[in-house]
């Protein structure tokens, strides 16, 4: 199975609908890391067909999204969480023990706006980055998870972003954005 994963939405509708667009008919699934899982909720309202998994991030309080989940599929065991109580100033090794403790071989977070991938002690570790507010040079990210193997595998896909259409995405529908191939 493949699933598209996002995180740190914040309200930009605008790249989120275009990768769904891009990538809807191709992945059996969207994983969104929280931070603004309303925005995954409005997608699931136009993609009915497509499965949405959830958690919320710290800037979804009253949401009723939990704050993690374990996914088991084809073989693996996802842990999904954003990220805000796991990652300690941006380090992984505490979210990796924990991942370890639950038995996980796929571990997904968000929330530091930045797209990280390895794979540590046979456990992936994937963080796809943010769609509309990236903290890294490369740009705004996405991630495509594959879980078909007996590894699972990901790939971090990068947009470009062309001009702001408002001075906060969350407030104004988001930004324009170039897509690299």
């Amino acid at each position: 199975m493949k699933f598209l994963v996002i995180s740190d939405t914040h309200g930009a509708m605008t790249p989120l609908w275009k990768i769904l667009s891009q990538w809807g008919e191709s992945v059996d699934g969207v994983i969104h890391l929280g931070d603004y899982v309303r925005d995954a909720r409005e997608a699931a309202k136009v993609y009915p067909n497509l499965p949405f998994y959830l958690v919320a991030g710290n800037g979804d309080s009253g949401t009723a999204a939990p704050s993690n989940q374990i996914l088991e599929l084809e073989g693996h065991r996802l842990y999904l969480c954003h990220g805000h109580r796991h990652l300690a100033g941006g380090e992984y090794q505490g979210f990796l023990q924990f991942g370890l403790d639950q038995e996980c071989d796929v571990l997904l977070c968000g929330h530091t706006h930045v797209p990280h991938l390895e794979d540590r002690y046979g456990v992936l570790i994937l963080n796809p980055g943010s769609l509309c507010f990236p903290r890294s040079s490369a740009g705004a990210s996405y991630a495509i998870l594959d879980t078909g193997g007996k590894r699972a595998d990901a790939r971090i896909h990068y947009v470009e972003q062309q001009a702001p259409s408002s001075s906060h995405a969350g407030r104004g529908g988001g930004a324009a954005f170039l897509w690299r191939h």
